[in-house]
């Protein structure tokens, strides 16, 4: 039967890509967290906005769009955004809090304490016509499988060694993988990434659209459970694909965010209308590693690939920034 052990987190055994990006989404959000005062009212736009955009987004990537399953979704967003008192944010995830917010998703009280009992192969769909298949846990292993999840979690939450950016795409990953539910599963591993996000003191996807960005890069994110499912039952799976496209995503959300950073006088409707060379030039200038042109492109969604090219030429002529790399691995980095 699988297992599950996230002692391979612990530092010193890891890409250096992975201890980079961690640390840019650290520095970002006490960048927030010292600034929350003065981007409240910013902030307090964002959120409703983020919240839409989140739903519509999650129901995309599943293939939801009935508004019953919508409004479901948006249910769910709303206890994990609002009601910080509730057992779910405590410091461990209990089996219970589990059960709840997938009730809140469905809408209906009937699921609770039931896991699914039937056992089919997953279908997922890739880029194209492709797809592939992953049988999840068997019904009879569902309740050990997820006891043990849960503990598996909790010990390494409790690891000083592991930094929790890193556990938290591993736990929404293996959840996927078990599949405890008839339906909502990838909504819900949606769902519990944010809810460990936050209580782990990450926000943003308060502010900025997580799954809208899963979304502009389904294909990626699809392809990553496949790789990472690969011998997922023998316990010899590799979870770095997927703790990859995690934290590109959370980097873009953070990213996109900072865009308001001294800026708060122009608004939430206005903030784009600062002109798109400066944009470029803020954002490269403000990155704490090197960023690549698709990067600066996927946070800044408006400015077309030949004006980011244009901007870094003339930055790089006059010396403020740096080439990292070479051929399509080129990225850019204030000198």
């Amino acid at each position: 039967m699988r297992t599950f052990d996230y002692s391979f987190l612990e530092q010193g055994t890891l890409p250096a890509c992975f201890v980079n990006i961690v640390s840019e989404i650290a520095v970002l959000q006490e960048r927030i967290n010292n600034r929350k005062d003065v981007l409240d009212d910013v902030l307090e736009k964002l959120e409703p906005i983020a919240r839409d955009k989140s739903v519509r987004a999650s129901g995309e990537i599943a293939g939801v769009t009935d508004e019953e399953n919508l409004v479901g979704y948006r249910e769910a967003l709303a206890l994990i955004h609002d009601d910080s008192t509730h057992p779910a944010f405590q410091e461990n995830i209990r089996e219970d809090d589990i059960f709840r917010l997938h009730g809140f998703l469905l809408l209906s009280n009937h699921t609770l304490g039931l896991y699914r009992q039937n056992h089919k192969k997953i279908e997922i769909k890739l880029k194209g016509n492709q797809k592939f298949q992953f049988s999840p846990i068997t019904s009879r292993e569902m309740s050990l499988a997820i006891e043990q999840l849960i503990n598996a979690y909790a010990e390494a939450w409790n690891n000083p060694k592991i930094s929790r950016l890193l556990l938290i795409p591993c736990v929404a990953f293996d959840f996927l993988c078990v599949y405890p539910f008839t339906e909502g599963n990838g909504r819900m591993s949606r769902l519990l990434s944010l809810l460990l996000l936050y209580k782990s003191g990450f926000d943003v996807g308060r502010y900025i659209s997580f799954e809208e960005k899963i979304c502009n890069s389904k294909e990626e994110y699809f392809a990553a459970i496949r790789e990472c499912s690969n011998d997922w039952h023998e316990n010899q799976n590799s979870y770095f694909p997927f703790i990859k496209h995690f934290l590109d995503t959370l980097l873009i959300c953070y990213r996109e965010l900072d865009k308001y950073k001294g800026k708060t006088q122009r608004g939430v409707e206005n903030i784009n209308q600062v002109p798109k060379n400066q944009q470029i030039r803020d954002f490269v200038l403000g990155s704490l590693i090197p960023v690549s042109k698709q990067e600066i492109c996927d946070v800044l969604s408006d400015v077309s690939s030949t004006t980011v090219e244009s901007v870094l030429g003339s930055m790089i002529r006059e010396g403020v920034i740096e080439k990292v790399g070479k051929g399509r691995s080129t990225k850019y980095i204030k000198k």
